[in-house]
C-alpha cells in the first residue's frame, strides 16, 4: 500500500507539472528541451504543434476544465511564455516567434499596502489569437484581447487592445500599421 501511495503521487504531481529535459515526440506534438508545462489536463491540443526549448505553459491550479487550446499546425517559439488561467484559444496555422509572452490573467495591486506578490491573481478575459496570425518575436499580448485571423503582430509590439482580420500591427501599444 505504501508504494502504491508513492506511484499515485507521482502519477498525480507529473499531471499538474512537467518539465521535459529532452525532445520529446508524441503523436505530431513536439516539445523542446527545458520546457515546462503546468496542468497538462487542462490543455487542448490539435495535430502537428511544435513547442520550442525553455518555453513555460501556465495552466493555473489544477482543475478538470480546459483552459488552453490549442489548434493544428501551430509553431510556438522558443522561451515563449502563456498564462492560460481561465481562457486562451490558438486558432490553426498560427507562429509565435521566440519570447513571445501571452497571459489572460494579471497580478491584483487593489490593496496598496500589500506587496503585489502577496495581492493575488485576477482573471481580465480571454485571449483569442485566431488562425493563420503570426505574432513576432518579443510581443506582448495581454488579457482580454482578440488577434484577428492572418493578422501579424511585430516585433516587440504590446497588444493590448483587439486586432482586426488581415491587419498588421506594431508598436508601445500596439497600433495599425498596414491593413493586408
Amino acid at each position: 500500500m505504501k508504494y502504491f501511495r508513492k506511484i499515485i503521487g507521482l502519477i498525480r504531481s507529473y499531471l499538474v507539472h512537467i518539465q521535459f529535459d529532452g525532445n520529446f515526440f508524441l503523436n505530431n506534438f513536439r516539445i523542446g528541451r527545458n520546457s515546462t508545462i503546468n496542468s497538462i489536463k487542462r490543455i487542448s491540443v490539435g495535430q502537428k504543434v511544435h513547442i520550442g526549448s525553455d518555453a513555460v505553459i501556465n495552466c493555473g491550479i489544477p482543475s478538470n476544465k480546459k483552459s488552453l487550446f490549442v489548434g493544428s499546425n501551430v509553431y510556438i517559439g522558443r522561451m515563449v511564455q502563456i498564462n492560460a488561467y481561465h481562457s486562451v484559444t490558438i486558432g490553426d496555422n498560427v507562429v509565435f516567434a521566440d519570447r513571445v509572452y501571452i497571459s489572460d490573467a494579471s497580478h491584483n495591486y487593489d490593496d496598496k499596502d500589500i506587496a503585489i506578490i502577496d495581492n493575488g491573481t485576477d482573471f481580465y478575459g480571454p485571449v483569442h489569437i485566431h488562425s493563420g496570425a503570426w505574432i513576432g518575436i518579443g510581443a506582448c499580448i495581454m488579457p482580454g484581447v482578440r488577434i484577428g485571423k492572418n493578422a501579424i503582430v511585430g516585433a516587440n509590439a504590446v497588444v493590448t487592445k483587439d486586432v482586426p482580420d488581415y491587419t498588421i500591427v506594431g508598436g508601445v501599444p500596439a497600433k495599425a500599421i498596414k491593413k493586408q
